[in-house]
């Protein structure tokens, strides 16, 4: 496994293995020793055993493990001292750590990397994860119970400011990007390192400051969310119209409430379904789910959209029902 060549590993393992074939070739050569035997005597001269010798030493024998002793017990207990600190002071772990990481990189494609794991980028992740996204995250400062927390969520531990950090997350092969760091200055930072290495991500950035979130926006941002606005508005509407507030509140979109939206994009429809209006697709008769909303291909958003609608390419549909009756949607609109 190549985790254990590591480079702090591997000058350790080069020292050990240099002094014993300096050793063993030595006495093979001057006392004219089988390889086993000067294997052995290598061993038990530099492990100060002491067994006995195996055949009695020359005097040139005698001068050449003097020295062997002189030259390698101290470079031999440097590098015992190495490998056991290696292995029991954590630096093993974290290799392997990143190992399973790198792993687990390359087979992502069309995830979604988190910058910044506080509470906005928490709240995201684990909206991901219920949602069955793969996601990346970049964190400066990683907790050991964050990575228990969400076993299926790849940890990076870096600045997700500086290129290379991004690369290591694959954003080449990433579908969006959350920038959620406290920083707007990071955010579009973030943003912009992103655009120039993957022009085809979709870019979502929180912002603080109104006059941030609109330089976010102009460098490429497809969303740019403020929490603290967002957070405002929504206790304001909770007085103003509570009971509507609640009712959108009830809408989950992630099929485990009474009431549920889904989003439907038109790759994920069976061919007999393509280019069929939205009447023909006969979806609240079938299934009882209403269609309430659609984008077309440019982009435009339709509320209650028209029967006679033709579903085409790059349009999405907005479908509210129960629980059951996405699940019966899912099963005969769905791949």
């Amino acid at each position: 496994m190549d985790f254990i060549f590591q480079a702090r590993f591997r000058k350790y393992f080069i020292l050990i293995v240099a002094i014993f074939c300096c050793g063993t070739i030595g006495l093979m050569l001057i006392e004219d020793y089988s390889f086993l035997d000067a294997f052995y005597m290598t061993l038990i001269t530099i492990t100060t055993i002491g067994y006995q010798e195996v055949q009695p030493l020359g005097t040139e024998g005698r001068i050449f493990m003097s020295l062997m002793i002189i030259g390698s017990f101290g470079t031999f207990a440097f590098a015992v001292s190495g490998l056991t600190n290696y292995f029991f002071s954590g630096e093993y772990r974290k290799d392997l750590r990143v190992k399973k990481t790198r792993d687990q990189l390359e087979k992502v494609m069309g995830h979604t990397i988190v910058c910044g794991y506080g509470r906005v980028g928490q709240q995201a992740t684990e909206t991901l994860r219920q949602h069955g996204k793969s996601v990346v995250v970049i964190e400066k400062h990683i907790v050991r119970a964050d990575i228990e927390h969400a076993a299926d969520v790849i940890f990076i531990q870096g600045d997700a400011t500086i290129d290379e950090v991004l690369q290591q997350a694959e954003i080449s092969k990433a579908k969006s990007l959350v920038a959620c760091t406290p920083s707007d200055s990071d955010n579009l930072f973030i943003v912009v390192s992103a655009k120039a290495l993957n022009s085809k991500i979709e870019l979502i950035s929180r912002a603080s400051d109104p006059g941030a979130m609109k330089k976010i926006k102009n460098a490429g941002a497809s969303h740019v969310i403020m929490p603290d606005t967002v957070g405002g508005q929504h206790m304001a509407n909770l007085v103003v119209q509570p009971d509507l507030t609640e009712f959108v509140e009830k809408i989950s979109v992630l099929s485990n409430d009474a009431i549920n939206l889904r989003e439907i994009n038109f790759d994920a429809l069976p061919n007999d379904y393509r280019n069929k209006s939205i009447g023909e697709l006969n979806a609240m008769e079938v299934t009882g789910c209403m269609i309430i909303g659609y984008k077309n291909a440019k982009g435009d958003f339709i509320v209650n959209p028209d029967k006679s609608i033709k579903v085409e390419s790059g349009s999405k549909l907005f479908v509210l029902g129960s629980d059951d009756q996405i699940r019966r949607l899912g099963a005969i609109l769905l791949h």
